[in-house]
């Protein structure tokens, strides 16, 4: 399949680089914690700087709104589905690109029809692609050929992509332990975290994380052999209902993100591509310094009810924030602005330091390329000509 690219550059003002950055600051620099000490005025930097790619496929235009992944700045793919008026007897066409959205060429399918089907990549070859009623298919050459994806890994994690999970033994009796699902491999629970959550960060270090209360984390660096346990000190906020270890892809800033019960009792969600989101609070922050949980507090925003908020580590001390508000990171030195850039409803970190997000607009994916607040923002869309 031929792509026609479309690369358009927004107003030069947009494209130039601002002249007057902040300094990068320690990663261990933390605001005073003294009751008297008044909240850090926020940085404003940019504007930033944007980039429209969009390109035309030779699709019928009956085909759905692509849903799309990419496992670096370069390197992803687009799939379109079609499931007739009923919902399912579904079609679909998969698209790879590796420039960056500017050209796309057609990649094979494991099945020609479906009740439903579903993409999941996590390297430039790999992809995984989910079809009703076969399951998980494994393509390790860039979507050309597939094979049972439980070759590789159990069926039931295999559109995850999640490296550990905790698992019990079959009758529930004795310690659950953390199974590396591509590897089989089982490595002991430490005491205390027998119901936790796994996580891996860019340094291999692998974490487990308990909401509490008390709230609790313990990390292993030596594949399970030992663990060192770090207490987390608290902070004003409601429940928490989840902790997760965010890292940036330098591995040179570690955060500890708690997310709170939304500030309101409706309850509230949102929807995007498909989906409905639970509302969540404004997160609880701490950083990793010496060995030891920092609180970071956040200020220079007002907190919204029943508004989804994600987070991802983009370096430079700083952690980009998804939600109602756009061009937001937040730091031990208080909060950054960017003016212009787009909004997010969700963002991830790729292993390459891209940000990836998504929007309302489902027709699109944005790539944040570069570091900390310093990125250019690529707004990736593809349109069918039939």
């Amino acid at each position: 399949m031929t792509t026609v690219p479309r690369t358009i550059l927004l107003a030069a003002a947009v494209l130039v680089a601002a002249t007057a950055c902040a300094p990068k600051q320690s990663p261990t620099a933390m605001p005073s914690a003294g009751p008297s000490a008044a909240p850090p005025t926020p940085t404003v930097l940019g504007p930033a700087r944007v980039v429209e790619i969009e390109a035309e496929v030779d699709l019928p235009g009956s085909y759905v709104a692509p849903w799309y992944e990419f496992s670096d700045a370069q390197h992803g793919y687009a799939l379109f589905q079609w499931c007739g008026d009923d919902g399912y007897d579904c079609t679909g066409r998969l698209l790879a690109t590796a420039d960056g959205g500017r050209t796309w060429q057609r990649r094979n399918l494991p099945v020609a029809k479906a009740r439903g089907i579903q993409l999941y990549q996590s390297t430039p070859q790999q992809v995984i692609i989910w079809t009703d009623p076969a399951g998980y298919q494994l393509s390790t050459d860039g979507g050309h050929t597939y094979g049972p994806a439980t070759e590789v890994m159990p069926r039931q994690h295999a559109g995850a992509l999640a490296r550990y999970g905790l698992e019990w033994p079959g009758d529930n009796q004795g310690d659950p332990q953390l199974l590396e699902f591509a590897t089989g491999r089982r490595l002991t629970v430490p005491d205390g975290f027998e119901v936790a959550t796994a996580w891996t960060t860019p340094d291999s270090t692998v974490w487990v994380t308990r909401p509490g209360p008390p709230k609790r984390t313990a990390r292993t660096t030596d594949g399970g052999l030992t663990w060192q346990t770090i207490a987390v000190p608290e902070q004003p906020g409601r429940s928490v209902w989840s902790l997760s270890v965010l890292q940036s892809a330098d591995r040179r800033d570690t955060w500890l993100v708690g997310m709170q019960d939304p500030p309101s009792t409706g309850g509230g969600t949102a929807v995007l591509r498909g989906s409905v989101l639970k509302a969540t609070g404004m997160p609880l922050l701490w950083r990793l310094a010496d060995a030891a949980w920092v609180p970071v507090p956040i200020t220079g925003i007002e907190e919204q009810p029943n508004q989804q908020y994600t987070l991802a580590a983009a370096g430079d001390g700083l952690l980009a924030l998804a939600g109602p508000e756009d061009g937001v990171y937040l730091g031990a030195r208080g909060l950054v602005r960017v003016p212009g850039t787009p909004r997010l409803d969700t963002v991830w970190l790729l292993p390459d330091g891209t940000l990836r997000g998504f929007s309302s607009d489902s027709r699109e994916i944005l790539l944040g390329v570069g570091s900390g607040a310093d990125r250019e923002w690529r707004r990736i869309s593809l349109e069918p000509t039939g």
